[in-house]
């Protein structure tokens, strides 16, 4: 219990930064594979887990909406508060400069699904 980070850590022949969008297509297209990991806000990072990458969404799927913010899950709070409300502000005008609706969508739009 208590405050972790998590992160995850690049391959070790991942992209460099500042990759193109069409070498983070072709990465992904190809399968990378990046591990989930944790640390105490001093400690060193620990892996847990992986999330694999192996799909392109193809260019006509529309934006991807993200917002850790109200879908964490697991009973995980983010932290810190004051830090969280900058984010929350950021998600919103991010949203409303795309057109996008205020509440992200959790799964594909139905013609693209």
């Amino acid at each position: 219990s208590g405050t972790l980070l998590v992160g995850l850590l690049p391959p070790a022949d991942g992209p460099r930064p500042g990759a193109s969008v069409d070498e983070m297509r072709a990465l992904v297209a190809g399968g990378v594979v990046f591990r989930i990991a944790v640390a105490t806000p001093l400690g060193r990072w620990q892996p847990i887990g992986e999330l694999t990458l192996d799909e392109v969404l193809p260019a006509d799927a529309g934006d991807v909406d993200f917002d850790p913010l109200q879908y964490t899950g697991g009973g995980l709070t983010p932290a810190p508060a004051w830090l969280q409300t900058v984010r929350s502000e950021a998600y919103r005008l991010s949203r409303r400069g795309r057109h996008a609706p205020q509440e992200p969508r959790l799964e594909p739009e139905p013609d693209r699904a």
